[in-house]
């Protein structure tokens, strides 16, 4: 008896929790939400964000007005000024090219940087690999994504999940997230979002986009 109970309070705590991660993707909860979109295109001249280590450009790529950031020596990193993200989603776009390009959650509290990190690899025999990358709570996860070559170049959508008790990352409108890890922190964190290119690597990413509410630590 004792094993059963066991056995269904672990299948009902993994559907709580995979219910909750299923109404965070497709954003159930979204009513209320304050919605933002940060102009990439002021990156360039400075104007509400702050670069680091970065030469920033603006291009046109498959459509869409992208932030291009080149390769350089080290990192490199653009901060958002004057915004404080909370709990909600982050909404994205990236280029399926040689890049390594990510997003920095950096706690207005001095606590550790929630990192997430895309890199794509190319092969002509397998197609394209999408590492994805996620560093919370000083663990790192990783999980790969495969597209075939004929979608080189092609913007692929990315969701990154922040609510009270966990992270998580959807890639190409999956549902099912990709990562995710227990956030750690039993209050919310204001931090600011800084988009983030790999060392010596390029980036190029497009339609950021904010979604904050409270009403992401369901149950």
């Amino acid at each position: 008896m004792l094993i059963n109970k066991a056995r269904r309070d672990g299948w009902r705590e993994a559907f709580r929790d995979a219910k909750r991660l299923f109404f965070l993707s497709i954003g159930i909860s979204n009513s209320g939400g304050r919605r933002s979109r940060p102009d990439l295109r002021r990156v360039v001249a400075g104007q509400g964000w702050q670069i680091e280590n970065c030469a920033a450009s603006i291009v046109d790529h498959e459509g869409r007005y992208a932030l291009q950031l080149a390769a350089g020596r080290g990192e490199g990193i653009v901060w958002l000024l004057q915004h404080q993200f909370t709990t909600g989603k982050i909404d994205l776009r990236i280029a399926a090219i040689e890049q390594q390009v990510g997003l920095i959650l950096r706690p207005a509290s001095g606590d550790p940087s929630d990192r997430f990190g895309f890199t794509f690899s190319f092969a002509a025999t397998t197609g394209i690999d999408l590492l994805v990358w996620m560093e919370a709570g000083g663990q790192r996860q990783e999980a790969h994504h495969q597209f075939p070559l004929k979608m080189k170049g092609e913007w692929i959508p990315l969701r990154i999940m922040v609510s009270r008790e966990l992270l998580a990352i959807f890639v190409d409108r999956d549902h099912v997230p990709s990562l995710k890890a227990a956030h750690g922190h039993s209050t919310v964190r204001p931090a600011q979002l800084g988009i983030w290119r790999g060392p010596n690597a390029a980036a190029l990413i497009a339609d950021l986009k904010l979604i904050e509410t409270d009403e992401w630590n369901l149950k």
